[in-house]
């Protein structure tokens, strides 16, 4: 029998082999580009035998192969045009002993396979499109801290949010999308892709960003941060250490969350307080921590070191403003700044309603006609494209029913927006309008809206900074609520 050995004829094999999974494995995929969400791999129509790839080495007797694939948010990872909103799709090529009945039973005994054929493997799970823009990760320092995980073959393309693949920016951070320090090469593309061919030939494998990155990064794509207040000579060895590190961290895009921008850290003996952008709010914000003086402040692991210090601070962080931090923390605006700190914990009460985003889709608040709501202003912003926000109250049950209510609002200007709806059941609690109003202007001003404008009246309103507005009734200046 003779063997294929180029990584395309290999790529061909495997597709004629396992054309059924691939099928359903382009759709799944497509799913995911399209809801940029795992969430559709619990349909029922996709149980994942049908689309993983698993049997027998092409080139190589007595080996199998297994690949399957992952997709994560790649607009930190690197300086991409404005437009494109990356998802970056990793597909991993593992070898193991066909001893074993599959890459389970397998566990960490992998057998390494020729380059050839992982990328040959590689190539069919992308389709021959996204493999011409794929690169191969190739390991050239494994992370100590993760020696006992099995290593394999790696393969990453980038697509823009209709599914284009793209070259990466030449400030790619390779090691955001895997454990160990990797080094990229480009996969060659089909010698009929005659553009992509040229282009590779006039620019390299990379799109240079000089001309595309954020204005607020360095040309590394790392966030653009002003260092200011005592000097870092005055600290100790480990406070200084971990100040240091802190400040190296915050750099980073994405190293808190994707919403988080920091502008300037401030060190005042050893207290730091970072200033930071929180999504599209037009509020400046800080948070403050103090700075480690000896070994005695490290509580133990994970916190035991200046990195482990730094890495559980941001961590913390992330999952405080991911859950509203921002809004349920204590705010103190000081010269124009909104200082957040977190509430002691205190016995509460579970509310008996809970408000969330209404899911847009072609039959947006269909459930909410049934209980009597009227829809039709948010579903005509939402088919016109000014829909700015549209939030849900329920009952907070098990089930989530019944809906009680529903507030919406829609832009007049790309940074004012009108909150016009506002509607609750008959017998709902009035506490659930509060709930809706202060909900949605936190939503309006993360979406960016500077002003907000509303005809309805609330004590609600009040409580955020609202005031009175002759001609229109209730406006709110976003950068002076408290």
């Amino acid at each position: 029998m003779i063997r294929p050995s180029d990584p395309a004829d290999i790529a061909r094999t495997v597709t004629e082999l396992f054309a059924p999974q691939l099928l359903t494995l382009r759709e799944v995929i497509d799913s995911h580009v399209r809801t940029r969400s795992h969430s559709n791999l619990d349909d029922i129509r996709w149980p994942r035998s049908t689309f993983e790839i698993e049997g027998s080495a092409i080139t190589i007797p007595s080996v199998n192969v297994a690949a399957n694939h992952g997709f994560q948010e790649a607009g930190d990872v690197g300086s991409f045009a404005p437009d494109v909103h990356p998802l970056c799709f990793r597909v991993h090529v593992h070898g193991y002993s066909d001893a074993f009945a599959d890459l389970r039973a397998a566990g960490s005994q992998r057998i390494p396979l020729p380059r050839n054929e992982s990328e040959g493997w590689a190539r069919a799970v992308l389709g021959s499109e996204w493999a011409d823009y794929a690169y191969c990760l190739a390991v050239v320092e494994t992370n100590p801290r993760l020696k006992h995980l099995p290593r394999n073959d790696v393969y990453v393309v980038f697509v823009d949010a209709t599914g284009t693949p793209v070259l990466a920016p030449d400030n790619t951070r390779w090691n955001a999308l895997t454990f160990d320090r990797v080094e990229p090469h480009k996969l060659a593309p089909a010698p009929s892709n005659t553009s992509l061919i040229a282009e590779l030939v006039r620019s390299g494998p990379f799109v240079d960003s000089t001309e595309i990155r954020d204005p607020r990064t360095d040309p590394d794509g790392g966030w653009r941060v002003d260092v200011v207040g005592d000097p870092r000579t005055l600290l100790n060895d480990v406070a200084r250490e971990t100040f240091d590190r802190a400040c190296r961290s915050l750099r980073i895009r994405g190293a808190v969350t994707s919403r988080f921008r920091p502008v300037r850290i401030e060190l005042k003996s050893c207290l730091v307080r970072v200033y930071f952008e929180w999504a599209r709010n037009p509020n400046l914000f800080a948070l403050t921590f103090t700075l480690p003086t000896s070994t005695d402040d490290f509580r133990g692991p994970a916190v035991d070191s200046p990195e482990g210090f730094v890495s559980t601070l941001l961590l913390d962080w992330m999952e405080e403003l991911e859950t509203g931090l921002a809004v349920r923390g204590r705010r103190t605006r000081l010269d124009g700044v909104l200082h957040i700190s977190s509430e002691p914990p205190t016995e509460t009460t579970r509310s008996a309603y809970y408000v969330s985003n209404v899911p847009l889709h072609e039959t947006s608040g269909s459930w909410l006609e049934r209980e009597g709501l009227n829809t039709d202003g948010a579903v005509a912003a939402k088919n016109d494209g000014t829909l700015a926000g549209w939030l849900q109250a329920y009952e907070n049950n098990i089930h989530g029913r019944p809906y009680v209510g529903h507030a919406a609002a829609w832009w007049t200007t790309p940074s004012i927006a009108n909150f016009d709806v506002l509607q609750t059941v008959a017998g709902t609690p009035d506490s659930v309008s509060g709930q809706l109003i202060r909900q949605m202007t936190h939503t309006l001003a993360n979406a960016g809206a500077h002003e907000v404008h509303t005809r309805f009246t609330h004590s609600a309103f009040a409580e955020l900074g609202y005031v009175s507005d002759a001609s229109s009734g209730l406006w709110l200046d976003v950068t002076t609520m408290p």
